[in-house]
Formats: C-alpha cells, sequence, structure tokens
C-alpha cells in the first residue's frame, strides 16, 4: 500500500530492484519512480497520482495499471519503446471505464512498435457501462502476438474498426486473441484465417475465443462462461472466473484459482496434474490435452462447460 504519508522515497533503497507492484496508490507522488531502473510496473486501485511519471521509466518491459479512478493523464504519455506487454482494465464496484478509455486515447502508441501483448477491458465481474475507443492504434502495433480486449470497449472512431475483417492494419503475428461481438461465431472463424500457431519452441496458449456481446442493460448478471474451445494446434481451454464462480468477497481470482487445484489435487492428483491454470486479475484460463480431462475438472469444481 502506497499513500500520502509514506511516498516512494525508500525505493532509492533499491538499486537492483526490477519488478515493482503497488497497491492501493492514493494522493502518492509517483516521482520516485522515474530514479529507478524497473523493469516491471504493476499499479492497482490508482487514484489521485499524475500518471505522467511513466514517460521516465525508459527501460520499462511490463506494465500493469488496474483499477484506475480520478488520475492525472498527460495529453500525450509516451512509454517506453522497450514496452513488451501492457495490461490496462477496470472492474470493480464503484469504478468507471472512463479513465481506461482516457489512457488509451492519450498513450503515443506510435513508440510501442514492438509490444508483444495487450490486455484492455472494463467490467467483467463487475456491471460497468462499456465505453467507446478509436482502437485504429492497434495498426502500430505489428509485433503484437497476444491481443484481449474482451469486454466494456468497442471502436468508435472515424474509420472502419481493425478487430472486423478485413481486420485493417491488425498485426498478422496474432498467436492468442479473445475480443467479443454481437454475432460471436463468424467473427471467430474469420480471425482463425489469419491467426498463427506458435512455434513448437513457444508452445503457450493460443487460439480464438470471441464472447457474445450483450447491450449493457441486458447483459446476464454474474455470467461465467466456460466454453470449452480447442487449439489448433493441440489441446483444450476454457477461460472463466472462479472468484465469480465461488461469490466470495474475501477471495482474489489468483486465490480462488489456487483452492480450486487444491481441490482437484484432492479429488484427482493425476488429473491435476494434467491440467495448466493460468490465472490472472479477471478470470482463469485452464487448459489440458484431452477435452475429457477439462469436462471433468469442470464437473468436479461444479461449473458447467459448453
Amino acid at each position: 500500500m502506497a499513500d500520502t504519508d509514506s511516498g516512494l522515497s525508500a525505493l532509492s533503497m533499491f538499486p537492483d530492484l526490477e519488478d515493482l507492484t503497488l497497491e492501493k496508490v492514493a494522493g502518492v507522488d509517483l516521482a520516485a519512480l522515474a530514479q529507478t531502473h524497473i523493469l516491471g510496473l504493476g499499479l492497482f486501485e490508482v487514484s489521485r497520482v499524475d500518471l505522467g511519471v511513466l514517460a521516465a521509466l525508459d527501460q520499462l518491459q511490463g506494465l500493469m495499471i488496474i483499477q484506475i479512478g480520478d488520475c492525472t493523464i498527460p495529453a500525450k504519455l509516451r512509454l517506453a519503446g522497450s514496452l513488451e506487454g501492457l495490461t490496462i482494465f477496470n472492474d470493480g464496484s464503484g469504478l468507471s471505464g472512463q479513465p481506461v478509455a482516457d489512457l488509451v486515447e492519450r498513450i503515443d502508441w506510435s513508440c510501442l512498435g514492438g509490444l508483444r501483448t495487450l490486455l484492455l477491458h472494463v467490467g467483467g465481474n463487475h456491471e460497468l457501462a462499456p465505453v467507446g475507443v478509436d482502437l485504429s492504434f492497434l495498426a502500430q502495433l505489428p509485433e503484437l502476438r497476444t491481443l484481449r480486449i474482451e469486454r466494456g470497449i468497442f471502436h468508435d472512431g472515424p474509420g472502419p474498426s481493425p478487430l472486423e475483417p478485413p481486420f485493417p492494419g491488425l498485426s498478422r503475428n496474432l498467436t492468442w486473441v479473445r475480443v467479443d461481438a454481437v454475432d460471436p461465431e463468424p467473427l471467430r472463424a474469420a480471425f482463425e484465417e489469419i491467426i498463427v500457431t506458435p512455434a513448437p519452441s513457444d508452445p503457450g496458449p493460443h487460439g480464438v475465443t470471441v464472447y457474445k456481446r450483450f447491450p449493457h442493460e441486458s447483459r446476464p448478471a454474474g455470467s461465467v462462461d466456460w466454453e470449452i474451445r480447442a487449439f489448433d494446434g493441440g489441446g483444450w481451454g476454457v477461460y472463466g472466473s472462479l472468484y465469480a464462480a465461488v461469490d466470495s468477497d474475501e477471495e482474489t481470482e489468483y486465490e480462488a484459482a489456487e483452492r480450486a487445484q487444491e481441490r482437484l489435487l484432492s479429488a484427482d492428483a493425476e488429473l491435476a496434474k494434467r491440467l495448466d491454470f493460468d490465472p490472472e486479475a479477471n478470470g482463469t484460463g485452464i487448459y489440458a490435452e484431452s477435452r475429457e480431462d477439462l469436462e471433468t475438472a469442470l464437473r468436479l469444481l461444479g461449473l458447467v462447460g459448453t
């Protein structure tokens, strides 16, 4: 936790610090970050701060800004050209998607040509009104491998959406895509025509998932999507929020995933060894070599796969 009393002056004591996560960052002067050489930065529950200092982090490789409140954002925010992964989202009670939209619109994407992973969304576990963003900036990210604009963000620009065929300007190096659409199946099929299967040396999750986009007022409250998908290179996967599934106010998604793994180990240790869990703040991916293993795991966890 960082607040106006403690500040960040203690960072000067850690000259070799490479990864830093700050939680509940409210009313803090972030200027001390400019004196570090960090490679990875996470800002969680951040409000009443000036995000302009991010421009001074010229060696940054990974940046996560999650749960953004009222912050000062420069008219043009130039991030490090070394950045490879960027995550920005809001999904919490009392939050709005507008800070996400403002940040996305003000980032100078022209200097992020080496970006490989981008995750943007608004809402998911909580009902937040969707926001419109001009997504044409995606044309400036030719090295993008993973793109996830899953919920709460739609294209609002003068030109066609890069997330609709023929995908104008969109990276042709994509291996993993998660988006949403009013009519998911045709878009999924179109994406699969351009998706790249990773090399054997990079066997991470890949493929296309297109969620159903509901009008804000008709989105099913607390819905969880555990749609089983086959990957082109082999294997099966599902994605959904274990946190939402257990309906607990005391757990994060990471803790919910850990508890789910413990339950599977107790129920079927051999099955648990054949599964790969990939938790993140808004949901968890579960992967297996066989569909049967996934179906069994979902059943043991009290979830319903489709």
